[in-house]
């Protein structure tokens, strides 16, 4: 039963969190349907680089030695460049379809959207 629920659940964060983005960037429904797109493109390649990541990562900290722990600090440094060199072209792309206030409000949101999650399980707790 809690397999089924998973993706229900993960299905409906998204949508709050699309809710939430849109909200905050002022969407409207023309410049959301070209957004939207772009935005989930961004963050199926960035969950595709950590997934990688996780897959490579074979073995705790504690049983790892010092070459393998600096291997895997190199590695971490690697992926968040690659991160960040994919949120710059996809912000070049954002800059096509949206005002800089709107690109503004994008990162302000998904920040706010990541605290209220935070928040909301830490209450549940």
């Amino acid at each position: 039963m809690q397999l089924s629920a998973q993706p229900r659940a993960k299905q409906q964060l998204d949508a709050s969190k699309a809710a939430f983005i849109t909200t905050r960037m002022n969407l409207d429904v023309e410049t959301a349907q070209k957004f939207w797109p772009v935005y989930n493109k961004l963050q199926q390649e960035i969950k595709s680089i950590r997934q990688q990541a996780r897959q490579d990562q074979k073995s705790s900290p504690a049983e790892m030695s010092d070459d393998e722990l600096r291997l895997a600090m190199k590695n971490r440094f690697e992926r968040e460049q690659r991160e960040l060199d994919l949120r710059k072209k996809y912000h070049a792309e954002f800059e096509r379809l949206l005002s800089v206030r709107q690109i503004s409000a994008l990162y302000r949101a998904e920040e706010e959207f990541k605290r209220e999650v935070v928040r909301e399980i830490r209450r549940r707790r």
